[in-house]
């Protein structure tokens, strides 16, 4: 019996142990989804309004630095620069500024790839809904990047001719009737 008894105490000790080490475990992937959630909950965060032209919001650099999107009216035209990370946890930042510019009235649009990095689906489906909405009514956007990358990916999808190498080409594209 003694024999049974050490072993069940064994036992006993190594499930205690091993429930204080599920516990910590528990415990530490509670608080990585929270920092996470955190992080998500900033980049995804919608633009403030910063005093921008016609009261449109201007986007700045976004707590985490994955994405800086700042816009102009060059001519009548929104112009809207691209800097940094365009994919799942930025894109509706850029969707929610060209939004803003839609209903403020603004149908012809320039977006520049100035220093993006990267553009995944969910940044290309932001670019294909808005081309869709403004086409619908008689918009035009037209797209500037010299990014070898991102231009093929664009291509892949239609872009090809709006993708410009200069904004001056691009405004003149968008110009035309």
């Amino acid at each position: 019996m003694t024999g049974e008894g050490d072993r069940d105490a064994g036992l006993d000790a190594w499930a205690l142990a091993t429930g204080q080490i599920l516990k910590e475990l528990l415990t530490q992937q509670s608080e990585v989804e929270a920092a996470l959630h955190a992080v998500h909950a900033e980049v995804a965060s919608p633009p403030s309004t910063l005093g921008a032209a016609d009261g449109v919001p201007a986007v700045g650099p976004l707590p985490s630095d994955y994405l800086t999107l700042t816009w102009e009216n060059v001519d009548g035209h929104a112009v809207v620069s691209i800097s940094g990370e365009l994919d799942y946890n930025t894109s509706p930042t850029l969707e929610s500024l060209l939004e803003d510019l839609r209903r403020h009235g603004y149908s012809h649009y320039v977006v520049v790839f100035a220093k993006a990095s990267f553009l995944d689906s969910a940044g290309l489906n932001v670019l294909l809904r808005h081309w869709h909405t403004v086409g619908g009514q008689s918009g035009k956007m037209q797209i500037v990047t010299t990014q070898i990358s991102i231009r093929k990916v664009l291509d892949l999808f239609g872009f090809s001719d709006a993708v410009h190498l200069s904004l001056d080409a691009a405004l003149e594209a968008a110009d035309e009737s």
